[in-house]
């Protein structure tokens, strides 16, 4: 698509770059990864100041720091959710002292399973989109489950029968 952009902050995330900017055909804020873009035109038009539409908009200035800062991960939005992540064993030591994101809670806790005492932390946060998330707890395999919302349960349960279809082919 050709998109007339305002450039407003770039980001280096995962060793990938990415501009953020005013999107002037949708008006509203987009996230860009620089080496899809094909072609780069500059344009005559000076760049617009973007104001608050309503007393109920934040100033631009905070909207963008917001959209820049809040959810997990390089995929932006306006909509929130809370995603909560259950790790064991390897995988609870190894998030221990890590921040994915600067809300996060962790909560330890153990259960009986049987006759056996099961650790583990649940970590929860707030994220946009769920593609970057799900990527994450995939990739820690059998030590680590979403435990919510459902939604994201049902995604990750519909990847993992994936993924055991593409074993058996």
């Amino acid at each position: 698509t050709q998109r007339l952009v305002d450039p407003e902050h770039l980001i280096n995330y995962t060793g990938s770059w990415y501009i953020i900017c005013w999107d002037r055909g949708s008006k509203a804020i987009k996230t860009f990864n620089i080496s899809r873009i094909n072609e780069v035109q500059p344009s005559t038009l000076s760049f617009e100041k973007h104001v608050q539409v309503s007393k109920e908009q934040k100033p631009y200035k905070e909207e963008l720091a917001d959209y820049i800062a809040n959810p997990f991960g390089i995929f932006k939005g306006k909509k929130l959710v809370k995603v909560t992540i259950r790790f064991y064993d390897t995988a609870q030591r190894i998030i221990e002292h890590q921040v994915w994101h600067p809300e996060q809670v962790k909560k330890s806790n153990s259960e009986l399973k049987g006759k056996s005492l099961v650790e583990y932390t649940d970590l929860t946060l707030p994220v946009a989109d769920y593609t970057e998330i799900l990527s994450k707890i995939l990739s820690f395999g059998p030590l680590a489950r979403p435990i919510g919302p459902d939604d994201l349960v049902t995604l990750w349960k519909e990847r993992i029968h994936d993924m055991l279809k593409l074993a058996k082919s």
